[in-house]
C-alpha cells in the first residue's frame, strides 16, 4: 500500500511542475520501477516476472502474423535478450518483425514523438564503431540524447533506440 502511494505521489509531483514535465517516457520509467520494486518487496522472483511478461508479449505478437511468418518470430525472440523484449511494446515488436520479413537492412526513422522528445530507431547490421558514428552524427547536429537502448542480437542485428530532446544546443 505504501509503495502504491509513493507511486501515485511521484506521478502527482512530476505532473504538477508544468504541463510539459510529465511525458510518456517518464511514465514508462516510473511504472517499470514500481513493478520491479513491488516484486522485490513481496519477495517475488524477478526472473519469473520477466518470463511471464515475455510469454504474454510473445502471444500478443504471434496473433498479428500468419503461420508462415512464425520463423521470423522465432528468430526475433531468440536472437535478442529477454530484457530487450520486455522493455519493448507489442507494437514495437510487430514493427521490427515486419522489417525483418521485408528484409529491410538499414533503417533510421523517427518512431514516436511527443511535445519534448522524439524517438529515433536504427535497424541495421553491426559494424566496428557503429555506436560512436550514430551518436556522433546526432550530437554534431546539436541534438541532445536523453536516453538510449542499444541492442545487438546474437547474429549482429542491431536495433538501437535513442530518445532525443527537441531542445537542441547550437554547436
Amino acid at each position: 500500500e505504501t509503495l502504491r502511494m509513493i507511486y501515485i505521489m511521484t506521478y502527482a509531483d512530476i505532473n504538477s511542475v508544468n504541463d510539459k514535465t510529465w511525458t510518456e517516457w517518464r511514465g514508462e520509467l516510473l511504472k517499470f520501477l514500481y513493478e520491479k520494486t513491488k516484486i522485490a518487496l513481496e519477495g517475488g522472483n524477478i526472473s519469473r516476472f520477466k518470463e511471464e511478461k515475455l510469454n504474454v508479449l510473445m502471444e500478443t505478437v504471434r496473433k498479428s502474423f500468419k503461420e508462415e511468418d512464425f520463423v521470423f518470430l522465432d528468430y526475433y525472440f531468440t536472437n535478442f535478450s529477454t530484457d530487450y523484449h520486455i522493455e519493448n511494446t507489442a507494437e514495437g515488436c510487430i514493427e521490427e518483425i515486419r522489417a525483418l520479413i521485408d528484409n529491410k537492412k538499414n533503417i533510421m526513422e523517427i518512431v514516436h514523438e511527443d511535445s519534448d522528445h522524439f524517438d529515433l530507431k536504427v535497424f541495421t547490421k553491426d559494424a566496428q564503431g557503429l555506436f560512436s558514428k550514430i551518436t556522433g552524427i546526432i550530437t554534431s547536429q546539436g541534438m541532445n540524447i536523453v536516453s538510449g537502448d542499444i541492442h545487438t542480437g546474437a547474429d549482429g542485428q542491431v536495433i538501437d533506440k535513442f530518445r532525443i530532446s527537441k531542445y537542441f544546443n547550437n554547436v
